[in-house]
């Protein structure tokens, strides 16, 4: 290769990656529209102990008519999507996942969460089931909050195994992949080498 060349090369613009927004955002508003179901869960438990209810319904209306609305402003968008699609869809989804679910936090946290931000940290909280927690007394809640506390860290438990077992395989990176990016450590086969040797 000749210095031109090489110069020729450097300086050539690289192929923009493109991502099919369209695409995209319709399947997060598919998503959107589902997850605002999920608000309804906890309704019997606030009817029961005579809490607010409304709080679960206005998130669930407000997280399916989002999802609603993107779904409709980008229908006919083509149904294939690939590997960069699916994994902006992941992120957004768990992003907004987490913004809907600190919604019913914003609406009835009291002095606890009375802050946006806090409610998102423990939106996020539930999703990612970390388990932490911006309130210092968890007795001190609504029970239904409480509900929906535990709900959304269960939702977020089954999300991973979800995007495991459904939407990862769709987007060809299977759980090996997962496993090499995620795992520190030894290669794959000398973990299972010395898996065999222990078993």
């Amino acid at each position: 290769m000749t210095p031109r060349d090489a110069v020729r090369r450097a300086v050539r613009p690289r192929r923009r990656a493109a991502v099919d927004l369209k695409a995209t955002a319709n399947l997060v508003g598919i998503l959107g529209k589902y997850l605002g179901l999920a608000a309804l869960f906890p309704v019997p438990f606030a009817v029961g102990y005579g809490e607010p209810v409304w709080p679960f319904l206005a998130t669930g209306a407000i997280v399916s008519g989002v999802g609603l609305i993107l779904e409709r402003m980008t229908a006919g968008a083509a149904p294939r999507v690939g590997m960069r699609e699916g994994f902006l869809v992941v992120s957004l989804t768990w992003l907004l996942a987490a913004a809907f679910a600190g919604l019913p936090y914003l609406f009835i946290g009291g002095e606890q969460l009375n802050h946006p931000l806090d409610a998102y940290f423990e939106g996020m909280s539930g999703v990612t089931t970390t388990g932490a927690s911006v309130v210092t007394d968890l007795d001190g809640i609504n029970r239904s909050l409480g509900m929906w506390r535990q709900f959304t860290q269960w939702l977020g438990g089954m999300g991973i195994i979800v995007l495991a077992i459904a939407v990862l395989p769709r987007l060809r990176v299977g759980g090996r992949q997962l496993l090499e990016s995620e795992m520190p450590g030894p290669e794959i086969s000398q973990l299972s080498e010395r898996i065999r040797s222990t078993a």
